[in-house]
């Protein structure tokens, strides 16, 4: 029964295959179904990238925080607030920061490689969640760990998207942790 061209398990020919009607349908639900997922994606992906970037630095920090411990020196952030940029140094075996041993840790992180307009900024947030206004000053410009991986002085770091609605906090407390806050573009932050 091998040439037996009924197949009756399908029910129908084995060797036709599928009728342009049949393609032409499936076209138009692949079509239909990018037409409503592609502008959902496309208007969450600046979301997605300021998160991304948010939790990178939140690992950057920590991992500075480590190597100023493992290293037992000194380790600083250096925030470029205005070039959207940060990059981590070490004093080297001397923990004065003019000795002329201190080299980089690790590479410097560009804010606009992440896409979307990710940098640093408020949003259009006013005030903290302590109703403090937000200026230029809010942003902490260096963020420096002991050798015990203690932070010198407490601090945020706040991130925005192009949309500029809502953003990111990054705090730093003295003992080294690290607190995220969300504004959600409509006069509120979160924890």
């Amino acid at each position: 029964m091998g040439n037996d061209k009924h197949n009756k398990y399908l029910g129908r020919f084995a060797d036709n295959g599928f009728t342009l009607l049949e393609a032409l349908l499936i076209m138009v639900i692949i079509g239909v179904l990018v037409a409503i997922i592609v502008p959902q994606v496309m208007q969450n992906l600046p979301r997605y990238r300021l998160k991304r970037a948010t939790r990178d630095l939140i690992s950057y920090m920590q991992n500075a925080r480590l190597e100023a411990i493992k290293r037992n020196t000194n380790v600083r952030i250096i925030f470029n607030i205005a070039g959207d940029s940060y990059q981590a140094r070490s004093s080297g075996p001397d923990p004065a920061w003019a000795s002329g041993d201190e080299f980089d840790l690790f590479g410097a992180v560009n804010l606009a490689d992440y896409g979307s307009g990710v940098a640093f900024g408020f949003g259009n947030a006013v005030n903290d969640w302590d109703s403090n206004a937000l200026i230029g000053a809010s942003h902490q410009t260096v963020l420096e760990y002991n050798n015990q991986g203690i932070a010198v002085a407490t601090g945020s770091n706040f991130l925005e998207n192009r949309d500029q609605t809502i953003c990111y906090a990054v705090s730093t407390s003295l003992v080294g942790g690290k607190k995220l806050r969300f504004y959600n573009g409509m006069g509120g932050w979160s924890d």
